[in-house]
């Protein structure tokens, strides 16, 4: 009945919440396809989209 928890190293939702619109929306979609959560791919998500 435990669960499994596993801290991030960096803080999850910067690239949600960042300057670019663009960038949100591609990590956001990117994150939605996700079973669990890879912070790299979100980061390289954005990055693409806002550039």
């Amino acid at each position: 009945m435990g669960s499994n928890w596993v801290a991030p190293t960096e803080t999850p939702g910067n690239e949600q919440g960042g300057e670019s619109p663009e960038g949100s929306q591609a990590a956001t979609q990117a994150m939605l396809k996700m079973k669990k959560l890879d912070l790299s791919e979100l980061k390289r998500a954005y990055e693409a989209a806002a550039n």
